[in-house]
């Protein structure tokens, strides 16, 4: 254990997840998109199934209350409604977004280490950290936080076992990639 804070990507993750995580607890941070994805997510909490019932631009004819499907990915208002009826609200969503950020933050140092050298994993790891966009696009209630995190683990079980010969690093890297898919399919 006293030697896993030795790690910097430890140091920078955590480091990152200061960051965030203020104002992830400070500030709910909604836009349409958000709010689409949290009503998903009380409507299947309150067991009316994947029902989206909020649209930001309504023109008549259309109906309000539609399939979800259509419009949004299901993994992360599954993973929303999850939390919700853990009895957590909007702010530790955000702190959950905080900490996939964070762990986005060691996957970049460890992409950068095994590609480049430690300097430059070092680097490319606090640079990520210190991006304001991490900080915009990463702690909203949105699928960002998660699609990323999911792509860049995919990413670096390639680059770390993929060229040792290790089949199931694919595997699993496939099934981060699908489920990154599922999260936000303009992401995989």
């Amino acid at each position: 254990m006293r030697s896993l804070f030795r790690q910097p990507a430890v140091w920078l993750s955590g480091f990152a997840l200061l960051l965030y995580a203020w104002p992830a607890l400070r500030v709910v941070q909604l836009s349409p998109d958000a709010v689409e994805y949290i009503d998903i997510a009380r409507r299947l909490v309150d067991g009316d199934g994947y029902q989206l019932g909020v649209k930001a631009y309504h023109f008549g004819g259309t109906e309000v209350l539609h399939d979800g499907l259509s419009e949004r990915a299901p993994l992360y208002p599954v993973l929303v409604a999850g939390l919700f009826s853990l009895g957590l609200g909007l702010p530790s969503i955000q702190l959950v977004n905080a900490v996939l950020a964070a762990a986005s933050v060691a996957l970049v140092y460890g992409l950068g280490c095994e590609l480049f050298g430690r300097r430059t994993g070092a680097l490319a790891g606090l640079l990520a950290a210190t991006s304001p966009v991490m900080l915009v696009r990463m702690v909203p209630p949105m699928t960002e936080a998660l699609a990323i995190w999911l792509t860049l683990a995919a990413t670096w079980l390639v680059v770390r076992y993929g060229r040792r010969g290790r089949t199931d690093a694919f595997l699993l890297a496939g099934a981060a990639l699908g489920l990154s898919y599922l999260a936000r399919p303009t992401a995989a």
